[in-house]
């Protein structure tokens, strides 16, 4: 111990003297000897930096890619969401990269990278050394980080392909040499012009958009091969600092750059004074595009297709084969932009004033936030036209077109066909009022009752009466089988009380169990991807198009069924359709409330497009107080009302609520469309047949051989409802006498 006290003391001491030693040993020096010091020192020096230099070629500060690993440079590319026309709705990335050939990018984005990035770049073959004595000293001896640059694109674009790694001080030294070596081997292996490309296919603009297409298409929604001199010079200008010459963030600076980087471009000769000044002259116009998560177009929509389409790709060609966020694919969906923005519009426009009433009748801003999902089809195809998942996609992510929420009235028109397929005749008549069927005594919302009601005029004023009389003379499995038929998959209790809505559902599902009804029976499975392909159009996948469909619902019964939905849009709950929004053409819906209104819906068609709109909070317990703004037509039949009244004004997109629904085969069933909706006693329905068929017969409608087959007869409604009441004989003879009067004699 005593030793090693005396050691350090003597220690202490010679590190005490070493300056005054130090001073001493210079003082002595002769000018000789100063000269042999000196290059000794830089000997060592050079000596030293050439084994850095080697460390770092070997390996020993990381990898370094070989020539054969450069051919073979693979960025991550965005993968692009079209709608179907091939506009772009959204991209898929990491980092929102679009790689493009050289024919794809403006000459213009050339000459303003080369005048302002690297004027030698031509010359040199991926080192400049002017640059490199700079860097040398400022960086590496001085230690300086901040004086970096001077970097050749060539270095540039080999510091974008590989990231640096964190080696303390000697990050920026290790990381130069890095990319002078790997300069120099890209320069080996690709064309000057193919390192423009590659340059400009990889550099950050920041906001996550890496590339000069994404950033063409981020700024300026345009392709980068239609970059004027103006626009090219914005966005190179930004390459320099990414915020700090932002146009959108700051407009000023970025003009001021771009104007910088214009002279250069005029300096290098690539455009003449002429050019300069007009270019210069030119006012910043941003067209912004954001295609961020929370903003854009269709933004729940994008989330629902992604995940279908990277499953379909793990299911074909096995996980890890291909990546949507990094593959750049090309996924083609069914939506159309138009009347996706249109669709949009209605929704926000809407809820902003459920969202006002909500709390004005709460007297509270902070109880709930509403939200919204709404989806149009077209049913002749299933292809999915608009989709609207929720108002807020920042604020809440829940995806409420395919959220499940009691449906409400919307699911009356399921017990209204299964009862017209199970021989319920149209024609029958229900007396309105409170009947008891064991421990269940159902009653209208409105608390009204008395008279009799038609299938058409009970489900056109939503009479929770008669459907509880409909599924108590066919049972709540026929129903759910029914529906099952037209497309209804989430579990459906087996209770009387489903004829009122009380199972859950989606809106896609109920938007899928209404085509039928559109359509006359016929079903088609609703779709939203048609093709997934890769940048070079290679077909990865190609959705199936039933054409056909499948009849899930006899033709008139489900023309009647439609007939009934086009009463309640024409005097039943739905009637704002044509007197608020002032639709004109044909047109048919339901609308539907929960308990307490926690649900509101609303389910429209027109002969070409099939809708559908829910609101609610996503916590059922939040509703409206009142039973005016907690019903359906005033919840969500306005985001319907709002959107085809839109459609309507919109020539390109008019055509999907024009046409005709499909007409019934009988005529049965079209005198069976004219009976009155309600009576007060028990009508005599023999005697309605009579009275229409006599407005048929004074019009001369029929062909010659119809009565020839007794399935025609107007008046023999046994082949559908063997429980109606008796056909009077005598009128079936009466009509086949009158029927001759209209026969030729030949």
């Amino acid at each position: 111990m005593k030793n090693l006290i005396l050691w350090l003391n003597k220690a202490a001491l010679n590190i005490a003297n070493l300056p005054a030693r130090l001073w001493i040993w210079a003082r002595t020096r002769t000018p000789k000897q100063w000269m042999f010091f000196c290059l000794k020192a830089i000997g060592i020096l050079i000596l030293l930096l050439l084994l850095f230099i080697f460390s770092v070629y070997v390996g020993l500060w990381g990898h370094i890619p070989s020539q054969e690993e450069l051919k073979h440079i693979q960025n991550d590319n965005a993968s692009e969401l079209l709608d179907s026309k091939g506009n772009l709705l959204s991209r898929y990335f990491l980092r929102n990269r679009i790689s493009v050939d050289s024919a794809d990018i403006s000459r213009n984005v050339y000459h303003a990278l080369v005048a302002t990035e690297d004027s030698r770049f031509f010359e040199h073959s991926g080192v400049d050394t002017k640059s490199v004595a700079r860097v040398f000293f400022k960086t590496f001896l001085m230690m300086d980080a901040s004086q970096g640059g001077g970097s050749t694109i060539s270095q540039q674009l080999a510091k974008n392909i590989f990231d640096r790694r964190d080696f303390s001080i000697f990050t920026v030294p290790v990381a130069k040499v890095k990319e002078i070596i790997i300069a120099s081997r890209l320069e080996e292996v690709y064309s000057k012009d193919q390192i423009l490309v590659l340059y400009l296919n990889t550099v950050p603009f920041g906001e996550n958009v890496y590339g000069i297409e994404a950033a063409s298409k981020r700024f300026f929604s345009r392709k980068a091969k239609w970059l004027d001199v103006p626009t090219a010079a914005t966005l190179v200008g930004m390459l320099a600092a990414n915020t700090k010459y932002n146009p959108r963030l700051n407009p000023e600076r970025s003009v001021e750059r771009r104007n910088t980087v214009i002279d250069r471009m005029y300096k290098a000769g690539y455009i003449d004074s002429t050019e300069m000044r007009k270019a210069k002259e030119t006012k910043l116009v941003l067209k912004y595009n954001t295609s961020d998560r929370d903003n854009g177009t269709a933004v729940f929509f994008r989330d629902i297709v992604g995940k279908q389409a990277q499953a379909i790709l793990n299911e074909i060609y096995g996980e890890g084969s291909y990546n949507i966020y990094t593959d750049g694919l090309v996924i083609k969906s069914t939506i159309d932009l138009t009347l996706q923005s249109i669709a949009e519009k209605a929704v926000v426009a809407h809820m902003e004033e459920v969202q006002k009433a909500f709390n004005k009748e709460w007297k509270s801003d902070s109880l709930a936030t509403l939200s919204a999902g709404f989806l149009a089809v077209d049913p002749h195809s299933g292809n999915v036209l608009a989709w609207v998942g929720g108002v807020d996609h920042s604020y809440s992510q829940t995806e409420h077109v395919t959220m499940r929420r009691q449906v409400g009235s919307t699911f009356k028109p399921f017990v209204y066909a299964t009862a017209l397929e199970h021989g319920i005749a149209p024609t029958t008549y229900v007396e309105n009022i409170r009947r008891t069927y064991g421990k269940w005594n159902p009653g209208n919302s409105d608390g009204k009752y008395g008279g009799f009601y038609s299938l058409k005029g009970a489900l056109s004023k939503s009479l929770n009466t008669v459907s509880a009389w409909i599924i108590d003379k066919i049972g709540p499995d026929a129903v759910i089988d029914q529906a099952r038929e037209m497309g209804i998959e989430s579990p459906i209790p087996s209770v009387p009380s489903i004829a009122l809505g009380t199972a859950e559902l989606t809106l896609f599902e109920m938007t899928q169990g209404y085509i039928p009804f559109a359509t006359g029976g016929i079903s088609r499975p609703i779709k939203y991807l048609n093709s997934i392909e890769t940048r070079d159009g290679k077909v990865l996948y190609e959705t199936y198009t039933d054409h056909d469909g499948a009849e899930v619902l006899s033709h008139d019964n489900a023309v009647l069924v439609r007939d009934m939905l086009t009463a309640v849009v024409d005097s039943g709950t739905g009637r704002a359709i044509h007197r608020t929004y002032k639709i004109d053409t044909p047109f048919a819906g339901k609308t539907g409330t929960t308990q307490n209104g926690a649900d509101g819906w609303f389910m429209g068609m027109s002969p070409n497009m099939v809708m559908g709109a829910w609101v609610g909070a996503d916590n059922p317990s939040h509703h409206f107080k009142s039973s005016y703004y907690g019903q359906g037509a005033y919840m969500a039949l306005p985001i319907v009302g709002r959107f085809a009244y839109s459609i309507s004004k919109t020539p390109s997109v008019a055509r999907h609520l024009q046409g005709e629904f499909p007409e019934p085969e009988d005529l049965d069933t079209k005198i069976a469309m004219l009976f009155p909706h309600r009576s007060e006693s028990y009508p005599d329905v023999d005697s309605i047949r009579v009275a229409i068929f006599n407005d048929y017969m004074r019009n001369n409608i029929f062909p010659d051989d119809y009565f020839d087959d007794d399935d025609n007869d107007p008046f023999n409604f046994d082949h559908r409802n063997k429980e109606d009441r008796p056909v009077r004989k005598g009128f079936k003879r009466f009509f086949n006498a009158v029927k001759g009067l209209f026969q030729s004699d030949e």
